[in-house]
């Protein structure tokens, strides 16, 4: 009697632990920099290092990369900026740390910051981190057996997803931009911002196509003291290398936009008319490939005992794969500002996602919107006030 295996990966993700923790500590204005006389804006982002399994915990540590904006302290009005970085340690209580690899599938950071005197910030933030266990799998599944004497068998066929590989990748983002006839030549670069957009992946050959977009926003003081600001989409296309992909295979993707740089270039007539933009989109990507399977089900013979040891083993197939938006629109009364507010300047927002649901016609997904805006305000002293709020 022997009997025929059919083997194939399968990939295995644990259940999701959201921690929350702060981190709340002072930070002195380094001597370079010029008082603060009130906080504009602030806002960072965290700088994981290194993930690790220590018994049922997840030790993650790395900085929190944070940035300030602010109206310095001097006879004329003049804006400053200022970065730093905090470094944390984070234990995370796990029950199943030996079943797999640590993977960090999102994290959040709302950053608060307060001015306790003109040479010393308060820096807080609060961070959210959902982290799960992950692994490969590999499941061993009887397709046939052959034997001696008569046997009657039953077969089922089962479609399966299979996992073809798992893997990390970066892209390098290079692009450069005109600023505009109407704008005032860059002098000092203030405040600077990029976020990625739109981004479409599609398997084509052995490859990750990329499609997406940046959306760069600068503030900056020109040549002679004056304070201007520019919002442009970058469109950007790329690839990354998939051994072994096709275009009839699935994918998934956890892309994040990393090392952000913005400069002021000149253009060809001497002159700093252009943003130079450089970042790293870096993926973890997965792809599946969808394959019929023949089970061996169940048998017997009519001419001896024949008991079958059966054993259940979990796999996965693929109901949809659907890549579609949500647009959320609302209109909201604004009577704290609307005497002082005179043009928007730049508006941001992050969706955090607390809960999803799988409903007839599709998945329901609830969550909170934080939004922020950036505006000029009717006030000399102070010319530029921030709006936040968090919206259901």
């Amino acid at each position: 009697m022997e009997c025929e295996k059919r083997d194939m990966d399968v990939y295995r993700q644990g259940k999701v632990t959201t921690d929350q923790f702060y981190i709340d500590d002072d930070y002195n204005v380094p001597d370079t920099k010029n008082d603060v006389k009130n906080v504009i804006l602030g806002e960072g982002s965290l700088l994981i290092e290194d993930i690790k399994a220590v018994e049922n915990y997840i030790r993650v540590t790395g900085k929190l990369v944070f940035k300030v904006l602010y109206v310095a302290e001097e006879e004329e009005l003049r804006l400053g900026t200022l970065e730093g970085r905090l470094p944390f340690e984070e234990m995370v209580y796990m029950e199943d740390t030996k079943e797999g690899n640590p993977f960090l599938k999102a994290v959040q950071t709302d950053v608060t910051v307060t001015m306790i005197h003109s040479r010393k910030l308060n820096i807080k933030a609060l961070c959210e981190l959902q982290i799960c266990m992950e692994r490969r799998e590999t499941l061993s599944l009887t397709s046939d057996i052959e034997t001696d004497f008569p046997l009657y068998k039953k077969y089922r066929q089962e479609q399966i997803l299979k996992l073809l590989s798992i893997k990390k990748d970066t892209y390098r983002i290079k692009e450069e931009t005109s600023i505009g006839g109407t704008k005032e030549s860059i002098g000092n670069l203030l405040w600077t911002e990029a976020v990625s957009r739109k981004l479409d992946t599609r398997l084509s050959g052995e490859e990750l196509l990329l499609n997406g977009e940046l959306l760069v926003f600068c503030l900056y003081e020109s040549l002679d003291g004056k304070t201007d600001w520019v919002e442009q989409t970058i469109p950007y296309e790329g690839r990354m290398e998939c051994l072994g992909a096709g275009d009839h295979m699935y994918h998934h993707i956890y892309p994040a936009l990393t090392d952000v740089n913005i400069e002021a270039r000149m253009d060809e007539d001497g002159e700093l008319r252009l943003l130079g933009v450089e970042a790293t989109l870096e993926a973890k990507i997965l792809v599946f490939e969808e394959e019929t399977a023949d089970i061996l089900e169940d048998m017997y013979s009519l001419t001896c005992e024949c008991v079958p040891k059966i054993q259940e083993q979990e796999a996965e197939r693929l109901l949809m794969q659907n890549h579609s938006k949500c647009k959320v629109s609302e209109r909201l009364s604004l009577p704290e500002i609307k005497d002082s507010i005179l043009q928007v300047c730049h508006s941001s927002a992050r969706i955090q996602t607390e809960h999803t649901e799988p409903e007839e016609g599709g998945i329901r997904i609830e969550g909170v919107l934080h939004i922020y805006f950036l505006y000029v305000k009717a006030d000399d002293t102070a010319p530029f006030g921030v709006w936040q709020v968090s919206k259901l």
